[in-house]
């Protein structure tokens, strides 16, 4: 706050009101000792009142009264504030002449500081895991979801290997970004619609890894990461906007992927005083070139919207404004997430009757939780949490008993079969373990159950 300025200004007002309040008491002296009519000492007054006026237009407009106007006196010194912000904050753009605007943009270099920083950190963390490889032999599927629109689509995705690691679902680098810069951090592989999380401490708003969604092509992002240049700005991120710097990754000479770190622009208190019909209708203006309002019938309005923020440039736009339209987008963003989390939780818990026939029909084989959840086209997590919720068990403890069971249907229909051949055929590979859950799901142990079964 430019406090001397501030003060320095004050004085000079207090100094011209003592200086027209000392005239007014001469001249009121010298009508009271009778050396001038009180006619005579008004007029004096009023010339006098008169010449000030021509040459300072802070003076009150009642001729009878000299005193520095109110109103007056307070839109100066607010107009000091604002001159004084933008003179401390922003030195070299005139066009935010308002306190809070510029105080937005001097905490926006701040933070950009703070996150170029973090970034490097980042890059250093990626560099010592290794170097980042692609399998082409080793693929899978994976449901993809535009963030911008929510669409989603089926994409294959060769496996990305950084040192002797998957980077798929493994947590472990972008945790640890985030835990040495207190930055969010997201490593993206390249689809042929944009760029895919695949490891991410990115939420949703149910507060999972927000795995599988992507980022379009259309994106200002995307397109300066495929020109092989670093993104350092504002950017739509899921479902808020964050200050965001993303890295192009490369694979020999192809640009195969992106590092991301961010944090989210946070939105201080604004008076409603600082936001005028004039500056309203100047972004709206803004917002009308830049195509936000040619909507198609089929169009989505929050995703038209992000992208337009996402490509609007950020001097055509008035900070304060920007950042209330950014949040007001992110709400509507966040609303759609959770109507749309709405309709497909039955969808998914639906699918997870078909995970059940799979794992009737694959007993033998071995059943990874992981394996399970790409099946279902969910997170690990995500699959664990619908799977426990429809079934009151968790995935496992549901294989074995599956298996038990299976088992046990086995020694009844054939009591001639082995029980080592039976372990092996319900997809138990430790005989001990088998033996150990069967006594305690069935109170008795295989081999003396089958003599139970014989002395029948």
């Amino acid at each position: 706050m430019p406090h001397k300025l501030e003060l320095g200004i004050k004085s000079l007002l207090h100094g011209l009101d003592e200086a027209l309040y000392s005239y007014q008491q001469t001249i009121d002296e010298l009508v009271s000792d009778g050396i001038l009519t009180e006619q005579r000492g008004k007029e004096k007054i009023r010339a006098y009142h008169k010449r000030m006026l021509e040459s300072c237009s802070y003076i009150d407009n009642d001729p009878d009264h000299l005193q520095v106007d109110r109103n007056k006196r307070f839109d100066l010194l607010d107009e000091i504030k604002k001159v004084g912000w933008r003179l401390q904050f922003n030195p070299d753009d005139e066009s935010v002449n308002d306190s809070f605007g510029a105080y937005l943009l001097y905490k926006r270099k701040k933070a950009m500081k703070e996150l170029q920083d973090a970034s490097i950190i980042a890059n250093k963390l990626l560099r010592d895991a290794g170097t980042i490889e692609k399998n082409e032999m080793e693929s899978f599927t994976m449901t993809v979801s535009n963030q911008n629109t929510l669409e989603t689509h089926e994409v294959k995705l060769s496996n990305l290997i950084l040192g002797n690691t998957s980077i798929h679902f493994d947590y472990s680098l972008v945790d640890k970004i985030e835990e040495k810069t207190n930055f969010q951090a997201t490593i993206f592989q390249r689809i042929p619609e944009g760029f895919v999380r695949i490891a991410t401490n990115i939420r949703t708003l149910n507060n999972e890894r927000a795995i599988g969604s992507y980022i379009p092509s259309e994106s200002k992002v995307v397109q300066t990461i495929l020109s092989g240049e670093v993104y350092e700005g504002s950017a739509f991120v899921l479902n808020q906007w964050c200050l965001s710097i993303y890295c192009p990754l490369y694979i020999g000479e192809e640009i195969e992927g992106m590092l991301y770190v961010g944090r989210r622009e946070s939105i201080e208190f604004l008076p409603s005083s600082d936001i005028s019909n004039a500056r309203v209708q100047n972004m709206v203006d803004e917002l009308r070139k830049a195509g936000a309002f040619d909507l198609e019938d089929n169009k989505d309005i929050t995703g038209k919207f992000i992208q337009i923020l996402n490509t609007l440039p950020e001097q055509a736009s008035d900070p304060i404004l920007n950042m209330g339209l950014k949040e007001a987008v992110a709400l509507m963003a966040q609303e759609r997430e959770l109507k749309l989390q709405s309709t497909s939780k039955n969808k998914e818990l639906r699918s997870l009757d078909v995970i059940v026939e799979y794992i009737k029909n694959n007993l033998s084989d071995e059943i990874s939780i992981e394996e399970l959840a790409d099946l279902s086209f969910m997170s690990k997590a995500s699959f664990h949490r619908h799977f426990k919720t429809k079934y009151n068990t968790s995935p496992n403890v549901f294989i074995n008993k599956t298996r038990l069971k299976k088992a046990h249907e086995m020694l009844e229909s054939n009591n001639q079969q082995s029980i080592q051949d039976i372990c092996q055929e319900v997809g138990f590979k430790n005989p001990s373990y088998f033996i150990k859950l069967f006594k305690q799901f069935y109170g008795v142990t295989p081999k003396k159950y089958l003599m139970q079964l014989k002395e029948k």
